[in-house]
């Protein structure tokens, strides 16, 4: 059985070798202090539940990735194009596996439950950001 910590340190791993991402951090949605977080693309993990069943732990994860937009909103259409396609890249990676510096193969380790739902939220915070949530049974 593979511990939550695991998963944390594989989606990191993606996240750091993502060229789009330039932040990931993890936990509540209020602990996401983003009057500190400089840099975006951003990606966050809060897990929301886990499910034991007999040898298997299920982790229930939202997955958020989001950029800022502009104040007039032009390039919202842009963010939500990128920071989705940026979702999907970061699913893909996950369930194909590919991290080279981890003692885990997702792949192999661990499985994402298809289909994943991905909604869209727009100037959901404070400082214009806008992006994708996903929620992942791990």
């Amino acid at each position: 059985m593979q511990s939550y910590n695991q998963v944390l340190t594989i989606l990191n791993t993606i996240a750091t070798a993502n060229k789009f991402i330039n932040t990931f951090s993890s936990g509540s949605l209020d602990q996401m202090d983003l009057e500190k977080i400089t840099l975006f693309p951003l990606m966050h993990v809060v897990l929301t539940g886990a499910i034991q069943d007999a040898q298997e732990m299920t982790y229930s994860i939202d997955l958020y990735i989001a950029d800022t937009i502009l104040e007039d909103e032009t390039n919202e259409d842009e963010v939500l194009s990128n920071t989705l396609q940026t979702m999907s890249d970061v699913i893909a990676q996950f369930r194909m596996g590919g991290v080279d510096n981890s003692n885990v193969t997702p792949s192999i380790d661990y499985r994402i439950n298809l289909p994943v739902n991905c909604e869209p939220f727009l100037d959901r915070f404070e400082n214009m950001i806008t992006g994708w949530q996903a929620t992942l049974d791990i």
